[in-house]
């Protein structure tokens, strides 16, 4: 062996040494890196609760979102539909999905006609299907079709995004579905059946690095063309620090063959020349497609009335030469840069999110030129918006989520947005509700239609076990919307067109079921509410949910119905603290005239005369108990209580039955309380019973008010017309005199009994009174039988009231003198004219020629409907 050898085979084991060493050095390293995978991704996201029981993904190489494509209708023919990627085709038909890009990883441009900050592949979509037509309501890349370049699909849009600090000219930098990887296509569905979708992956770097993110698209459950679009960010592992916003560029274009409204090709040179104006409230934005109203054929509006809604938004003039958290640029080129509004990160300039309803948003605060007008790169004002959320920081094992709405429609349809909404003054701290606590509701429909007339024709609401409604407090109030001022200083208004008291005939059974009628044009609103007890029912849950529905239509300016009616719903959700006490409550009532030995119900039929016993039964259960209770009750009108009828545990009560005092009932142990009352109605109506327990003291030294019964119905029915003397004086006494020989006149010293009458026809009519000396019921003598007057001439006078209120003195004839000379007039039912006849108001014609002794007669009454 030479020496030139052994050199070389020194220097191959010292080579292979290192090699080896090298390797072993890498293998070690990589033992500590997670290969993530798609299973990774749909065991993480998994434990995200968003609502959605069951996810199915859409699995291949290259996923589709054929037949994924979501729908919800706005009128015949009409609707909003929403997928991940492209759903048209190259001539502007809407089609069933088929681009098979959408989970493919993003691709970002940084130059060219684009420009930075345009996405391909995985984006949002919604638009409008106009009778098979795709009407676009964000911006679409050119040729963004099937079988064309379906992945520029909103390419200008880069929709989620989680910065950090200041980071990030271009927000599409930190596309959430950008930075996914791995990523998965899913879809579900909602407690309605309707298609729910989401792309969820693993954000391996950026701000939120090392979470898993999904991105769902869902239907809104009250029925309303809005799709929700939410972000939800799980960290399963060590906190993440992140601020989530979303940005959109719009265009609404009814002929998508066009690009971009125009057949350039440069998004910068075209875009969609439109304003851009606040909801108000802080809620959102809207967008017409044209710059007058009346001549649009769409628009858009985004929301923040979702649950994790957006807490800033922003309207902005799209270029890609600025940075989406700024306005753009001014008019004028001598104004200086933007300084507000904005949207920068970390900042705490709300942008837009303070300005009035109907105010535009393409203005702001420059450098040098004060309030300029905002516009593009090229002079236009190719509206756009951002929407921003507060910055984040998850522990491990939570879950972010950031949400916000999106819809639009076509002239002249409709957009009815519903909301249930509650509030209560004396909620606890972890925002339960008490036994006793009085909940005041909110149920509110706003018409964001455009050039459209939706007919309100129906609201329904059925409130669960546990909640007690308020019949007299349920009340309306309608607005619309009237627009002030112009350019910067526009502003819209809401105008009150109508309010008043719902009737106690559309709130029985614990029920709303009410007919508005009312035709609700563009921004109007139609608003009942209602206060409504927690009741010790609502403790055998944690909580209860109360739904309501609205029902309506759309029409044309005519009135004539372009729809059949559709129903919109939304409820709301009330937490309940226990209070260790149930108690049963009911009241009841059988009506005793028509079947005295029946059992008792919630509800019977009666009329005029009829005796009603009603029966409340007082229960309680838990493991606290009462120590005492208020026992209050009112009668509706209708109906009056019998003297004496009162009982508990069937012990006769004195006094009335607001406010009887309950002692110690104990668990499981019952307290009747039982009345009469004697139906005085006699038009048709319904007549509801509800008692309340107030000042409950429990042993655990709990105090609980305003505990309602359930109702007792009493269903009255009309009685014919009558006119009927109820009571009628029993005597006139003239007193005693000696006769002297000469004639005289005496007053009457009493009146014995009430003149009472029923006159149930809403008529005029006259009450009369007359005597007669010529017949049998004449005054005479007890005694001879001889009479007071022996000729005709008048024997009593009556002092007729009048107008003037100066004394009226009338004989009596045979055919009656009317006791009020205009009359009396309405409906009445127990109607005491005894003021009329009292005291003073006779005089007795006493003759010379009278004998001694004790005189009596009769006079007689009559009443008769007198002409209008």
């Amino acid at each position: 062996m030479s020496k030139e050898y052994r050199y070389i085979r020194r220097i191959i084991g010292i080579f292979f040494i290192a090699l080896f060493c090298f390797i072993t050095f890498n293998n070690s390293t990589t033992l500590n890196v997670k290969a993530f995978s798609e299973s990774d991704v749909i065991t993480n996201t998994n434990k995200i609760d968003d609502g959605i029981s069951t996810w199915h993904q859409i699995s291949g190489t290259n996923p589709s979102n054929s037949g994924y494509v979501g729908s919800i209708q706005i009128s015949n023919g009409v609707y909003l539909k929403y997928t991940f990627g492209s759903a048209r085709d190259k001539y502007g038909n809407v089609t069933s999905g088929g681009d098979n890009t959408v989970a493919t990883d993003v691709t970002k441009l940084n130059s060219g006609v684009y420009g930075a900050g345009y996405n391909y592949y995985s984006k949002i979509n919604v638009f409008i299907d106009n009778h098979g037509k795709y009407n676009s309501i964000v911006h679409q890349g050119q040729d963004s079709y099937i079988n064309g370049s379906p992945q520029k699909t909103s390419d200008s849009s880069f929709d989620y995004a989680l910065v950090s600090g200041s980071s990030g000219k271009y927000y599409a930098d930190h596309s959430v579905m950008g930075k996914m990887s791995p990523k998965v296509f899913m879809y579900g569905y909602d407690s309605n059946n309707r298609l729910v979708l989401k792309i969820a992956g693993y954000l391996a770097s950026g701000p939120g690095a090392r979470a898993y993110a999904e991105v769902v698209l869902r239907p809104s459950a009250t029925g309303a063309p809005i799709v929700q679009r939410e972000l939800y960010v799980y960290t399963p592992s060590g906190q993440v620090q992140f601020q989530p916003y979303f940005g959109e560029d719009t265009a609404m274009n009814d002929d998508s063959t066009i690009y971009d409204a125009s057949t350039n090709t440069s998004v910068d040179a075209v875009g969609d020349d439109v304003p851009l104006y606040a909801i108000g409230g802080g809620q959102g934005l809207y967008i017409n497609s044209a710059k007058n109203t009346s001549n649009s054929k769409s628009k858009l509006f985004v929301t923040n009335n979702v649950p994790g809604g957006f807490k800033n938004y922003m309207g902005i003039a799209f270029s890609s030469q600025y940075s989406q958290d700024i306005k753009g640029k001014p008019v004028s080129s001598n104004a200086g840069n933007v300084l507000t509004p904005n949207l920068k990160p970390g900042g705490s300039d709300p942008g837009d999110t303070d300005k009035a309803a109907g105010e535009p948003l393409l203005f702001a605060n420059t450098q040098n030129g004060g309030l300029q007008a905002i516009v593009d790169a090229n002079g236009r004002q190719n509206s756009a918006y951002v929407l921003r959320w507060d910055s984040v920081t998850l522990p491990a094992g939570s879950t972010g989520h950031y949400a916000s709405t999106i819809g639009a429609t076509v002239s002249p349809y409709a957009v009815p947005i519903v909301t249930k909404t509650y509030t209560n003054s004396n909620q606890n701290s972890d925002g339960t509700n008490n036994v006793g606590d009085t909940l005041h509701f909110k149920l509110k429909v706003v018409n964001n239609g455009l050039n459209s007339h939706w007919n309100y024709s129906k609201l329904v609401d059925t409130l669960p076990k546990g909640l007690q409604l308020d019949q007299d407090s349920v009340k309306y109030v309608s607005t619309k919307s009237v627009s002030y001022g112009s350019g910067s200083n526009q502003y819209d208004k809401d105008v009150v067109d109508g309010s008043g008291n719902i009737s106690a005939s559309s709130t029985t059974n614990n029920t709303i079921n009410f007919t508005p009628n009312k035709v609700l044009e563009d921004k109007a609103t139609y608003t009942v509410t209602f206060d409504a007890t927690v009741t010790f029912a609502a403790g055998e849950s944690s909580s209860l949910t109360n739904s309501a529905s609205f029902y309506g239509n759309n029409q044309n300016a005519s009135g004539v119905a372009l729809d059949t009616t559709a129903t919109y719903n939304d409820s709301v959700k009330i937490p309940i603290a226990s209070p260790h006490l149930d108690i049963s409550f009911d009241k009841t009532l059988r009506n005793d005239t028509t079947n005295p030995t029946g059992s008792f119900s919630n509800s019977v039929d009666g009329k005029k005369g009829d005796t009603i016993e009603y029966k409340a039964t007082i229960k309680p259960t838990g493991t606290d108990t009462v120590k005492s209770a208020i026992f209050n009750d009112k009668l509706p009108a209708g109906l009056e209580l019998k003297a004496n009828s009162i009982t508990v545990n069937g012990v006769a009560q004195s006094g009335d039955i607001d406010g009887i005092n309950l002692g110690s009932i104990a668990n499981n142990g019952t307290v009747t309380i039982g009345f009469k009352a004697t139906v005085t109605a006699v038009t048709k109506q319904t007549a509801t019973n509800i008692a309340v327990l107030n000042s409950i003291k429990t042993a655990n030294g709990k105090t609980y008010n305003n505990f309602q019964s359930t109702s007792a119905i009493l269903n009255i029915a009309e009685t014919a017309p009558t006119m009927s003397f109820e009571q009628v004086p029993t005597s006139i006494d003239f007193g005693v005199i000696n006769s002297s020989g000469s004639e005289r006149i005496l007053p009457n010293v009493k009146t014995d009994g009430h003149l009472v009458v029923d006159h149930t026809s809403d008529t005029p009519f006259q009450i009369t009174v007359g005597y007669d000396n010529d017949n049998d019921d004449a005054i005479k003598n007890t005694g001879d039988n001889s009479k007071l007057i022996q000729d005709n001439d008048n024997a009593i006078y009556f002092n007729q009231n009048n107008n003037t209120n100066k004394e009226n003195w009338l004989p009596l004839s045979a055919s009656g003198i009317p006791i009020k000379d205009e009359g009396f007039s309405g409906s009445h039912t127990n109607y005491d004219l005894t003021n009329y006849i009292g005291l003073k108001q006779w005089r007795l014609r006493v003759p010379g020629t009278a004998t001694s002794g004790q005189y009596s007669g009769k006079i007689t009454w009559s009443m008769q409907d007198t002409l209008q």
